[in-house]
């Protein structure tokens, strides 16, 4: 857990959507004001790294156009 979200408030992960490629989850933990973007840009760094190492990958969606 970062050192700057509040331990007596904890925290949460939830799912948000089931998309056409991808499931959708958002996170929340209370933090100081100040530590808000901190907090924000760390830990969405540390979730994108958490997951390679699982060999997750993020998919991005596509479209491919076919002429008829």
């Amino acid at each position: 857990m970062h050192p700057l979200i509040l331990k007596e408030s904890g925290t949460a992960v939830n799912l948000s959507e089931l998309g056409d490629s991808s499931i959708n989850f958002f996170t929340g933990a209370w933090v100081k004001k100040e530590g808000y973007w901190i907090v924000k840009f760390e830990v969405l760094a540390q979730t994108k790294e958490a997951l390679d190492a699982a060999g997750i990958e993020i998919p991005y969606s596509h479209q491919v156009a076919v002429k008829k």
